[in-house]
């Protein structure tokens, strides 16, 4: 059976984030699984090169969502994984300041 891609965009704060959802019906032992990929935001790939290309321009980090592993909904999962690569984000940018400001 063949995996199903979706893409879905987060707003956490002043940054947007799109997230990159595979669903895999053999996932693995306990089931099926959704893998997450986070990214900077972009549009959807159109074409074969985009999908090529698409992962080392915008790819911030990867998980897997395994239903029988978790209580957190899917939407509630992907809205966590984003909150994640913001405050990593703002604590690169408070450092930048600190450093300046010595």
């Amino acid at each position: 059976m063949k995996n199903e891609v979706k893409y879905k965009d987060y707003r956490i704060g002043r940054d947007v984030y799109t997230v990159k959802l595979t669903y895999s019906p053999q996932g693995s032992l306990f089931g099926p699984e959704v893998r997450v990929e986070v990214m900077k935001w972009h549009q959807p790939p159109r074409n074969l090169w985009e999908r090529i290309t698409e992962w080392w321009k915008y790819y911030l980090s990867g998980w897997v969502w395994n239903p029988a592993l978790t209580n957190a909904s899917l939407n509630a999962y992907c809205i966590d994984k984003c909150n994640y690569e913001a405050a990593q984000r703002l604590a690169i940018e408070r450092g930048d300041k600190e450093w300046e400001a010595m």
